[in-house]
């Protein structure tokens, strides 16, 4: 319980936001936004969705031993992404949409099952390890990011490897495009929302689940095993 408690504070010490406040004392199971196992009293998740949180994401997160997701969409947090979030062996989900975040795409984030990071301001390429055969990520959004994948094709031939791109307003610079020939588009409508809603609903079962949570499956909803779905941000004629 020490362990985590330091881990949180680490975590508060680079943001602020009113709700942190509240962040005190020994038992973080009391905290606003923090998910805990009723069983053993293991942080599981943080949701701090819509908290008008500031300031940049520690890399501390890395160190829970039992998070299984983040949640922190609807900020407006900026700097890098922490590739030493992988570092949490059960960490699956990370929904991070809708805040000002910058830099390139963590290679490492390839261990999770789903990355929400749409309408921010990440650049760079997609990291090759995310379309590897060991990669475990089973749902990716990335719209709304326009310098992503831009102007250049370093570490976007893997992408050749996923089979769905999940949109309906893509644009894709023609570096990318060319990169990504086998690729289909299905319509997203308003699934998008529900879609992260439901992987995170499914990485654990609640805090209300006296026989502690469960973890879901590495593929997002709607979606078969061993498929990629991709909602990358591009002109859909480049496909």
């Amino acid at each position: 319980m020490h362990q985590q408690t330091s881990i949180l504070f680490e975590f508060k010490r680079s943001l602020r936001g009113g709700v942190l406040a509240g962040w005190a004392g020994t038992d973080p199971c009391a905290w606003t936004g923090v998910v805990c196992d009723q069983t053993n009293s293991a942080v599981l998740a943080i949701e701090l969705d819509g908290y008008g949180l500031e300031g940049q994401l520690s890399p501390a997160l890395g160190g829970l031993a039992s998070l299984r997701s983040v949640d922190l969409r609807r900020n407006a947090l900026t700097g890098p992404l922490p590739a030493a979030w992988a570092e949490a062996p059960e960490l699956s989900a990370v929904a991070l949409g809708n805040n000002r975040l910058s830099g390139p795409l963590p290679a490492s984030w390839a261990r999770l099952s789903a990355v929400f990071a749409e309408h921010n301001r990440l650049t760079g390429s997609v990291p090759a390890a995310w379309a590897s055969p060991a990669s475990r990520l089973g749902m990716v959004f990335l719209q709304g990011n326009p310098e992503l994948c831009d102007d250049t094709q370093e570490g976007t031939a893997s992408l050749t490897a996923l089979r769905y791109v999940l949109g309906d307003r893509l644009r894709v610079s023609d570096a990318c495009a060319e990169a990504l020939p086998t690729l289909k588009a299905s319509s997203l409508d308003e699934r998008g929302a529900d879609m992260q809603q439901a992987m995170l609903l499914e990485v654990y079962a609640g805090p209300d689940e006296a026989a502690g949570p469960s973890v879901g499956p590495a593929a997002g909803p709607g979606s078969a095993p061993g498929t990629l779905v991709f909602f990358l941000g591009g002109v859909l004629e480049c496909l």
